[in-house]
């Protein structure tokens, strides 16, 4: 993947991440999961629709935070 654009957590309110298996893709990329991660640390608003959570699993921000998730995304 070659990106055309270059994004900030600063420039986005808020962060949506959609479902399908995209996440599943993205979260094996560092620049997303970093992104990800910094974008939390913001405080701003994040969606996760679908299979959106595996990404912010893999960023490691949702321990201590409630969210609502498929079951099988908790052994991610």
């Amino acid at each position: 993947m070659r990106p055309s654009i270059t994004l900030a957590p600063q420039i986005l309110t808020p962060l949506l991440l959609p479902g399908g298996h995209s996440p599943d893709s993205l979260r094996g990329d560092e620049r997303f999961v970093t992104f990800t991660r910094d974008f939390v640390s913001t405080g701003k608003p994040v969606f996760a629709i679908c299979h959106g959570p595996q990404l912010l699993i893999s960023a490691e921000v949702v321990r201590g935070r409630k969210l609502t998730a498929v079951k099988r995304s908790l052994s991610i």
